[in-house]
């Protein structure tokens, strides 16, 4: 019998190889089993997993029914780095569904999240797509501001790296 952590690793696998159907049943094992065993971080991370799935899948929809399953969980969970992955998701999905206003939440809240735990590719990542909406959103000088913020932290965290 395998452990809920191990069913995850298990579809990342097949994930990473794009075996979606693979992917999807044991994410979906992993997420039964830690139902079972009343592991509620474990629930929200499967959920989120089979999110990007279906996210990557087109199914905008099904993604976002197990985001919001997700996120309360997420909320009341000490991971605020998994919280702030899981609202940058939702930013996406929530987007793609015109829900406009869901999505500047989430990318919102994941910035000031990312910020705080000092995760600086989420926060980039974050503020370009806050920045990117926006922007399609007609609020131009805003979203301009926060993509040049996240470019010039990017040129700053990339000379860090470098030798």
């Amino acid at each position: 019998t395998l452990t809920g952590d191990e069913l995850l690793r298990i579809g990342e696998i097949h994930d990473h190889q794009h075996h979606f159907p693979e992917t999807l049943t044991y994410y979906q094992l992993a997420l039964f089993t830690f139902r079972e065993n009343k592991q509620a971080r474990g629930v929200a991370t499967a959920l989120v997993k089979i999110a990007q799935v279906y996210e990557r899948q087109g199914k905008i929809h099904e993604a976002y029914m197990a985001l919001q399953e997700a996120l309360p969980i997420f909320a009341r969970s000490p991971d605020r780095t998994a919280h702030a992955w899981a609202l940058l998701v939702m930013g996406r999905v929530s987007s793609r569904l015109g829900y406009l206003e869901n999505a500047r939440a989430s990318f919102s809240q994941a910035v000031t999240l990312f910020d705080r735990v000092k995760d600086r590719h989420g926060w980039n990542e974050s503020s370009v797509q806050l920045g990117l909406l926006d922007v399609g959103d007609g609020l131009t000088e805003q979203g301009l501001s926060l993509l040049q913020q996240a470019w010039k932290d990017a040129g700053r965290s990339s000379r860090k790296r470098k030798p």
